[in-house]
């Protein structure tokens, strides 16, 4: 997985999408979704090729960045 932060990314609750737009602003979306309720799906996808992308969510959003980092 090769994530690259200007290339556009879409995150979903269930049917609902949450953001669309850079890495930075869907990541910051869907963290906050996960802190509102941790059950909900969460889906991720980039957003040119549609592959799905899995994200771990938990712990504060420096903790998903530094996750997120060998792959940026």
């Amino acid at each position: 997985m090769k994530l690259i932060p200007n290339a556009t990314y879409i995150a979903f609750a269930g049917s609902r999408c949450l953001a669309h737009g850079l890495l930075s602003e869907v990541v910051s979306a869907a963290k906050h979704a996960f802190d509102q309720d941790p059950t909900q799906a969460l889906l991720f996808f980039d957003a040119t090729s549609s592959e799905q992308i899995d994200l771990n969510f938990q712990g504060t959003e420096e903790d998903v960045w530094s996750r997120l980092a060998p792959y940026i």
